[in-house]
Parts: structure tokens; sequence; C-alpha cells
């Protein structure tokens, strides 16, 4: 039966029968079937492993050999996580699920267990040697991602440099305020350095001198301290760095108040010591300088210190001597302090001082600062005597009168204030100079008498003044005056008073005057004086301006200058006339006596002309011509009085300003003068003339053409574009000039400047005047010449070089060349080679080059600056050895064996030996010299650096296995005892040390009791800085002690011991035997990790063979495989051994070493 309808995944589904094979038989008529697929049940995945994490606390653990149609969970956890790819990473340590999950067609399997184990611990490192500074971490030790904060203090006397750092693995770090940080998220092996910190910090210094002293340089020197007797200046200092290493001392006498400079105090004479002592006459300043180890200098000077053993001298009076007026003495001293006179301390007035005259006698006594002291007594200073003066009278002037006192230059006069009137007065007297003189009655200060006499007062005159008549009264004469009395006046010699007469009518006046005298002065008699008020001349006004009007006229005249209320009338005679023109007319007489007529009484006068206009005066309209010239027509002149005879020319033609086209364009025209018999009594008004418009309609000629010559179009290529192209035309619009290629006829505006030959186009567009025009013009741009050259080149043989390049002579201004082609005969040895340059066809159309080729020089690779590496490890063997050389290195690529050879590379001795590279052939030339070194047997030091073995806990190795081993391991290279011989210091340590339970170990271990936890590190540490060595390639045999609560001490029972190593998520049961007289186990073993002390104990009277001895297999809970094994496991290393070739030398003697 055929049947249709087959399916494979999960459901419900109808199937139809559709055939048969037997044609005896025949289908039914019910052919369908329905039927159901249900999900299937399947096995735990059997292919998944884990690997552990790197380091302990990681999160770097995998699942591996999965896919996705599985999922996981930890241990713990109720949620199944999905899988996307065949491993799962990025996962802590722990106990782990994996299943199939649940699918379409598929039940969710059953689970398969594994574990993934915790990684190696994490070490933060600190500087070995701390020197200036102390630097401490919170965990020495820590889980992956756990930090650690490091806390940094400077030790006193040591600063911070301006290259201070602190690194964590090379990185620069900044400490926060407390000088903490925290390194977070540790994830290996991390080293901590310090960098920058310095005694910078000069020793503090003290100088002393008697109970002074200093600390400093002083910015100005004072000598200010002073002494009789000997001084010693000590020096002093303290540093809490490096510490104090010498004292100095220099002594200047120079006596400059400046101090010396650092770059002077560098240059003197220094003497070492801690003191020095002064006891000559001179000025000090004592210098200090002080030294500490870091090499820090300190410069301290004292103030000026001044030593004087002389006592004052006194020059200029002596002891009992007498002496007349002001006395001067000095006193020499160059340290003076006081100079005292009867008691009292003077100063000196330039340099000196003074005794005056005074009853008694003087006591000079002056000292020195440092009490050197000189005594004067009994000095006698007298007076001299003084006559008094004779005084005159004097007459009354007036003014204040003194005394005039006849003087003799010994005094002066304190108080001559005299007197205006008559009268007796007294004049005061003073001497001069009072301390060296007196008056013969013995005091300073004496009177005079002086009288002043009546004067005869002299008088002035009064003055006749020039009057003229103003309509009001006016002073007849000017004041007379007199030096004393009172001056009167009077019109008629009875009446007197003070003020001056008046009077108002122009007329003559008769004035008269006397003095009447007072205390200091006489009566004067009456004298008289005569004067007049003259009549005013009138001030006329013309009405001179009269207009044409065809009658007989004269004109009339006024006064201006009346006083108020007067009235004045004048009078006018002359001819009277009718035309325009100018005549004369004179004023003959005023109406008022105070009044006068001026000297010019005839003046001109004008009879105008009288104004015309002219009406209905038009321009013609007319077409666009180019000329400015407009037709004009009409006009009438308008104004003329009765019959009289005028006429003007009316203007037949006008112009424009300009000529084109346009409505409402100003007219001008000549304008014509008037005529006839009467013209001469009109003239025309400024507005007469009419202003006249136009309208100018277009025309359609124009003349274009290009004004720039065939010599200015045509050019050589240069990179810019052709002149600019000029034209004219009688149209004005602005043109439009366009260029094409000659023959395309394709314009454009744009310059042509690439080479080619051209046609340009200049086109004036239409405008009001004209219509639009064209004119053309062929030019041509011919190519620019230039030469290119191959520059010469030279390389050094073995170096990249320089890429080929050229020059040219030269282009147009911002223009490149293209397509140019460079190449050079091949050939890559010593020598010169040829260099050809050209193009490629169709390049830098704008130039016609010429080409010129260059050379190519290799020259020969000095080997100054090689370095090597070396080959074989040598070890001292008491025989000549000779050390290999791999490769030499110049700047950093590698020379064929043919191109060097080695000198000097065999030895006998351990330690350091110095091999010479020396260059061969003619690609290369020079030499270098390099290290080597013959491994000691036993020595740690090699040249000038060293290397240590040493172990921590209770182990044992055998030095030469370990050697032997790191040798072969790459640990330990040639090239790093090479680092050592030049001052490289390396230690290698084998650390034993009681760890935490091991939870790997325990759950793979069991049918074991687990005596004790192990740490086992193999560390390398390289000038203070330490790298960790996990795995080897092949196994060393170490020797531990059994702890004492491990050792059996039941005589029925028999104790079996094992060690058990985990790494990197692997448990290993190692071969090991046991030592019963030194209670030691010993075991091979290539990776450095967690261990663990394993034991099982076995009753005698049992006699039970145990089925494993040093060889047995477990497995654990999670069915991780567990192997005894002898050799170590590489599959894991290969990452880090491609580390450890580059790491330093390390020689390990291990020995049983007390903690």
């Amino acid at each position: 039966m055929t049947v249709s309808g087959e399916q494979t995944d999960v459901g419900t589904y109808t199937a139809t029968a559709t055939g048969l094979s037997n044609s005896n038989y025949k289908l039914p008529a019910q052919k369908t079937v329905t039927f159901e697929i249900v999900k299937a049940q399947r096995e735990a995945p059997t292919s998944v492993t884990a690997t552990g994490t790197t380091y302990k606390g990681g999160t770097d653990g995998k699942l591996n050999n999965v896919d996705s149609s599985m999922e996981y969970r930890k241990d713990g956890e109720n949620e199944w996580h999905s899988i996307t790819g065949d491993t799962v990473e990025g996962l802590s340590t722990g106990k782990y699920y994996v299943r199939y999950k649940d699918s379409k067609n598929y039940y969710a399997s059953s689970e398969k267990a594994v574990y993934i184990a915790n990684g190696q611990e994490i070490k933060v490192n600190v500087p070995a040697n701390q020197v200036g500074y102390t630097l401490s971490v919170s965990n020495t030790v820590v889980d992956y991602n756990e930090s650690s904060t490091l806390t940094f203090a400077l030790n006193k006397g040591y600063s911070k440099t301006k290259n201070f750092a602190v690194k964590v693995n090379g990185e620069t770090v900044q400490l926060n305020n407390n000088n903490q940080y925290t390194i977070k998220n540790i994830q290996k092996d991390t080293n901590i350095t310090v960098e920058g910190v310095a005694d910078i910090t000069a020793p503090d210094t003290e100088i002393k001198v008697s109970n002074k002293t200093w600390k400093s340089i002083l910015n100005k020197i004072t000598f200010g301290l002073f002494f009789k007797e000997t001084q010693k200046a000590e020096i002093t200092a303290t540093d809490e760095g490096s510490g104090v290493n010498k004292y100095y001392y220099y002594v200047d006498k120079s006596g400059s108040e400046e101090s010396l400079t650092e770059k002077q105090l560098q240059a003197v004479d220094w003497k070492e010591g801690e003191s020095v002592t002064f006891s000559e006459d001179s000025n000090y300043v004592i210098y200090a300088k002080v030294t500490d180890k870091a090499g820090n200098i300190k410069y301290v000077s004292t103030d000026g210190i001044v030593i004087d053993t002389i006592a004052p001298q006194v020059s200029g009076v002596e002891s009992n001597q007498t002496y007349t007026k002001t006395q001067i003495f000095t006193v020499t001293d160059n340290n003076l302090d006081t100079v005292k006179v009867d008691g009292k301390t003077v100063e000196p007035t330039n340099g000196s001082y003074t005794l005056v005259p005074k009853k008694g006698t003087y006591t000079i006594e002056v000292t020195d600062k440092t009490g050197n002291k000189t005594t004067l007594n009994k000095i006698t200073v007298n007076w001299e005597k003084v006559k008094k003066p004779t005084v005159e009278s004097k007459v009354y002037t007036g003014q204040t009168l003194t005394a005039n006192i006849s003087e003799n230059g010994l005094y002066t006069v304190k108080e001559n204030n005299g007197g205006i009137d008559v009268n007796e007065y007294v004049v005061q007297l003073t001497l001069k100079d009072p301390i060296n003189y007196r008056w013969e009655d013995g005091t300073v200060d004496t009177t005079v008498k002086f009288n002043i006499t009546k004067a005869t007062p002299v008088v002035t005159k009064p003055t006749t003044k020039t009057l003229t008549y103003n309509g009001s009264e006016q002073e007849l004469v000017n004041a007379a005056s007199t030096n004393g009395g009172t001056v009167k006046y009077s019109l008629d010699n009875k009446n007197w008073s003070t003020s001056i007469p008046t009077g108002k009518a122009a007329k003559e006046y008769t004035v008269y005057y006397k003095v009447e005298g007072n205390k200091n002065f006489k009566d004067v008699d009456v004298q008289e004086i005569t004067n007049k008020i003259n009549p005013r001349t009138i001030d006329l006004n013309w009405n001179k301006e009269l207009t044409y009007n065809g009658k007989e006229q004269l004109p009339t005249a006024t006064v201006n200058n009346l006083a108020d209320g007067d009235k004045c009338e004048v009078t006018v005679d002359g001819a009277q006339h009718k035309n325009a023109g100018t005549y004369e007319a004179t004023a003959t007489k005023v109406s008022n006596q105070n009044y006068k007529l001026p000297e010019d009484v005839t003046t001109s006068y004008t009879i105008g002309k009288k104004t015309l206009s002219i009406e209905d005066l038009k321009a013609v309209n007319r077409k666009y011509n180019g000329t400015s010239e407009v037709a004009l027509q009409g006009g009438t002149l308008t104004g003329v009085v009765g019959n009289d005879k005028v006429s003007i020319d009316m203007p037949k033609m006008g112009t424009v300003e300009s000529s084109n086209a346009g409505e409402n364009k100003a007219v001008s025209y000549t304008k014509s003068a008037l005529s006839g018999e009467d013209k001469d009594n009109y003239e025309l008004s400024e507005t007469a003339w009419p202003t006249l418009t136009v309208t100018i309609s277009k025309t359609d000629e124009s003349n274009t053409v290009i004004t720039t010559t065939q010599n200015e179009l045509d050019k050589t290529y240069d990179g810019y574009e052709v002149v600019d192209v000029k034209s004219t035309s009688n149209n004005k619009t602005t043109p439009v000039v366009e260029y094409s290629v000659k023959g395309k006829n394709e314009y454009t505006t744009t310059k042509p400047k690439d080479a080619g030959e051209y046609t340009v186009r200049v086109t004036y567009p239409a405008d009001d005047n004209y219509e639009k025009s064209s004119v053309t013009k062929n030019f041509t741009i011919k190519k620019m010449k230039t030469r290119v050259s191959a520059i010469d080149l030279s390389k050094t043989y073995g170096e990249k070089g320089y890429e080929l390049m050229y020059s040219f002579d030269r282009l147009a201004r911002g223009d490149r060349l293209t397509g140019i082609i460079l190449t050079r005969e091949e050939g890559e040895d010593v020598g010169t080679y040829k260099i050809k340059v050209s193009q490629k066809e169709g390049s830098n159309p704008n130039y016609d080059i010429t080409f010129k080729d260059g050379t190519y020089t290799i020259n020969p690779l000095s080997i100054d600056k090689g370095t090597v590496v070396l080959g074989n490890v040598l070890k001292y063997t008491g025989e000549k050895q000779t050390q290999e050389v791999e490769q030499v290195l110049v700047n950093g690529k590698a020379l064929n064996k043919e191109d060097y050879e080695v000198l000097d590379n065999q030895a006998t001795k351990e330690g350091k030996h110095v091999l010479t590279i020396k260059a061969k052939g003619n690609n290369h030339t020079g030499s270098f010299k390099y290290s080597y070194a013959i491994l000691p047997k036993e020595n740690d030091k090699i040249g000038t650096g060293s290397f240590t073995v040493k172990t921590t806990g209770d182990v044992e190795i055998s030095r030469d296995e370990i050697i032997d081993l790191l040798i072969e391991n790459k640990e330990i290279t040639a090239n790093e005892l090479s680092e050592v011989a030049e001052g490289k210091k390396i230690e290698i340590v084998l650390e034993v040390k009681e760890a935490q339970t091991n939870e790997l170990i325990e759950t793979n271990t069991k049918g074991y009791k687990v005596g004790k936890y192990l740490n086992i590190t193999l560390n390398k540490i390289v000038n203070g800085t330490n790298e960790s060595i996990h795995e080897l390639s092949k196994v060393m045999k170490v020797t531990i002690k059994v702890p004492e609560e491990l050792i059996n001490k039941d005589s029925k029972t028999k104790r079996e011991y094992y060690i058990a190593r985990s790494h990197n998520g692997k448990v290993d049961i190692l071969e090991t035997k046991y030592n019963e007289k030194t209670n030691s186990l010993t075991f091979e073993t290539d990776k450095f990790s967690d261990y663990a002390i394993l034991y099982k104990d076995t009753k005698e009277k049992e006699a039970v063979t145990p089925t494993v001895t040093n060889k047995e297999t477990v497995k654990s809970e999670s069915k991780k495989e567990v192997k005894k094994v002898k050799t170590g496991d590489n599959a894991n290393i290969i990452g880090l051994m491609m580390l450890l070739v580059s790491s330093m030398f390390v020689m390990v003697f291990v020995r049983k070493k007390e903690n």
C-alpha cells in the first residue's frame, strides 16, 4: 500500500492511502486516518567539560563542548540559562548543571554536573627597598576582582620631585587627600613602584657669634655688631633626610653691604671646618656652606661684624681753653656711637659739631660702638659786644613812612612799622647772630625813636571835557585831585560842594574850585576853569532807492539820533528826475538849535529799473539723435509802462544735459537782452525766463569694436586667466564677455587659462537707446616649457630608504604635475643606481616638459649600535667554552651570518666576559662589544649584578637540577645572564606555606585524609619586581618536611603519605616517597599552585595490602578525572611559557632553611 502525509515533528496529522501494489485489491472508501507524534525522552549530554578560573575568585571559567540545544544553571540557582555558542564564558568557581532543554520534539534531558575550579591567588607586591618613603597595602593577597588600598607616606627630610609618581603595573595613579589609592578589580599579580622621591631639602644651618644667630643669607649687610675683643663664629646644622655631610666657612673682609650672590658663593675659596675666630680691626661677614649626603647645599651668612680697639679723636677745641664766638670741632672714628656735650647727646651738621657762646664752661665726651671713650673739660666760649645806631625824622607823604637805619650787618629791624600821620614812632632792633653777639647792655633786643612832620598838599587841576548835547545833565569838568585835604566846586564862587557842577543846554560855563586842609596838610586858595557843551551832529537817513514809474522824483531825509522827546526837521534841495539813473540831493538846514548838520550834507540817490517777465516760451519734443540740441518756440514780454518802447529776441534752440532718450528732460537755452528806446528804464527778473522740459524718444544705431590687441590676448600658459577683454560701443550698457574653444561655438563667461586655441565674444545688451550688438576675436595660449629632474637620493644598506622624488624648474602658481613616472635600476647592495624619469601619455597638457635622470646611492650600514641574541647558556666547567651567537640585530633587523664575524667569545673563568661583533663584506661597517657570562658554580655575583636562590618553609631541592631545568625551560637565557653581568639583580624563591581548605582537592580525594593544605609557589624577582612562574616544561623534584602533627606515632598503625595538587581546575595525586628517618616527602611536579598532604592509615592486624600505594586514580562526584602523574601536563601552559621565554635569568639553590 502507498501512503502519503509522512511527518517528522511532534503533532497530530492525517495520512492517506493512495495506491495498492496488487491489482486484485482495491482501496476502501475510507482511505484517510488521523495519527499523532509525541515528544521523546533523551539522555544527559556527555561531551560537556569545564575550565577553571585563572585566578582565585575570578570570573573567566568556561563550559566547553556545548551547543544551542542545551541550557545550564549554577548549583543553588533555580533559573536555567540559554546557550548560544559552543562555549559559555565568564563563569565563577562552583558546580554547574547542563542539560538538553525542552524543545518541540524532546523533553528536557537529565542533568550533567561539572565543576569550575578556583584559580591561583593574586599577589599585590610593594617595593622591597623603600628609600625616603613608606608604602603599604591593605591586602598583599587578593581574590580575582578584589581591591587593595595602598597608603603612601614621605619620610622626614624627603620630598616629592617633579617626576614623582606612584605606579601600578607601570601606570601612574593619583593619590587622594589622604595619600591613598584603591586598586580595584585586581585580575592579575600587581606590582607597585614609586618614582621621584628624593632628599631635595638642604640642611637646616645656623651661624652663632656671641649671643647672635643667623639661619639664612641676608639680603642687606648692615655692620651693626661691634666688638673690642676676639670673636668666634660657630656653625651647626641638622638634616632629617640623608644627613649632614660637610661644613665649610668663608671670611669676607671687603666691607661690602651687598651679600654675595649664589654664583659668587660657588667661586669663593671655602675652608672646611665648623668654626672660625677673628680678632683684627676690620669689618667682617662670615659665610657658611653645609652639604648633606644627597648633595643639597645650604648657604648662611652673618650680618656685618666690626672689630674696633681704637678710641675716637676730637679736633678743633682743647681742654682748658677760652674762645670768642661759636667754635667748630670734628670727631674721627669709623664706628662712632655718641657725642655728648655737657651730658647731652648731639648730632653732627655736615660732619662737624658746634660750641656756642654761653656763661660757664663746656665738657665734651665721645664714645664709639665698641665702648672706646675720649673726654675734653673746661672749654669757655664768650659773646662779642655791639653799639646802638642813630635815626633821622621824615616829612608826611600820605604813605606809610619807616625809619632809615644805618645797618652794619650785625643786627636786623625786628619792628619798624612807622606810620602815615604826623607822630613819634618806636623802632625795635634785634641782633642777627644772638648766639655770638650782644648789645652793650648785654641784651639781644633794643629800641630807638622816629618822627613824621606836616607836609604841603599837592593839587592836580580839574580838566575840561569835550561835551556834546545829549538831552541830559552832564558833569562840566573832570575831577581835581590832591594828596591831602578835600577838593570843593562852585558855579557862582559862593555856594560850594564836593560834587562836580553839571549843565544840559549847548552853551559856555565857568567852574570855581579850592582845597580845604586837615591835620597833615594846609588849605589851598580858590582857582577857576571854563568849558562848553557843543550841539549834536545829526545822522541823516536818506530814502535813496526809488523805482522808475514814468514820473519826476526827489528823495527825502530824516534824523536818526534825536534825544528822547526832541524834534528836528531837515530841509532837502535839488533838481527832480524821471528816468532810471543816479542823481544828487542836498540837506540845507535843521529846525532845533541843540543840533547841527553834518559836514557831508549831499547824497546820491538812484531811480531803479522796473522788472519785466516772459510768458509762453516752450521746447519742441523729438527722437534720439545722439546730440543735445532741442528746438524752442513762442515767448511774450510783459510789464512795460504805458507806451514805452521796449522789446526782446526770443531763443530758437536749447540743449539737454544728456542726449539719451527720456521724458521731461531739462532744457537749457541762451537768454537775450532787452532793446528799444526805453530799455534802460527796465530789467528782467531772475525768474523771468521759464524752466523748459522736452521728451526724446529712442533710435536704433550702435558701433561695437573689441579694442584689446592680438598681442594682449595671445600668451604662454602661466596658470592665470587671460587679460580682461576691452571694447567700445555707442551703446553704454555693460558688455558681456564670453569664451569658447575655437570652432566649437560653446560660449561661457569663464576665462580660459589652459593651453589651447580660443574665441572671445563681446555682446552689448539692448538699452533705452540701442539694440543688442556683438563682435568676436580668436587668440592662442601656448604651453609652458619646464624641466623635470629626478632627485639624487641615498640610503643606508638594509633601510627602507626614501621614495623616489623629482624636482622641476618652474610651474604656474598652484599647479602640481601628475602622471610623473620614476623608476630605478634594481639592486639593494651598496653601490650607485640610475633613476629614470618620464610621464604617462596625456599628462600635464599645459606643459612642454624635458626630463633629466638622477642617481640612487646605497651606503654601507654601520653595526656600531647593534645587539645580539646569544645562544646556549654557559655553566662553569673549568674548561674553555664558546658563547654561540644566534643572531646579530641592527635597528631591530637580523644580519646574515656572512655579514659579520664573532671575536673574543671563548672563555674559561666564571663571571662576566665581553665578545666583539665585527662587520664583514661591502654592505656593512663598524663593530660593537657585548657582555656574556659563564654561570658561577656557587657564587651569586656576576659582573656588577647578582642572582640568588632561596626558599621559605621546610623544603629541599637540588640547585643544579633547578638551574638546568630553568635553562631548559627558557627561564634562564644567555641574554638575561648578560643583563645580570651589567647590573641586574634576580632572585628565584621557592615558597611553601600553609594554605586554607581547597574545596576542589577535598571533593576529589575521597578515601584520603587531608593532613594539611599547602601553597607552593615559584617566584622570579627581577630588581624587586615579582614575576610568578606557574608552570614548567619539565618536572622538578621537591622534598618537604612532614609536619610534626602528621607523623604517625601509633606502632600498630601503618601510615602511607600522598601529595595532591590542584592546578587550573584539575586535581592530581602525585607519586610520593616517604623517608622515615628524615620525616620528609619527595615528589616531582611541574606546576606551582595549591597542594595538600594526604595520608591513609592501616591497622597491622588486618594485614590488608592497599589496593593503591604510590599510584592511584580517583574520581570526583562530578565525574571530573583525577590523575596520578609523574610529569606535568603541558596543555595549559603554552601561553605562560611564551611570556617566560623573555623573563630574567634566575639561579636557584634550594636547601633546608630555618624560618
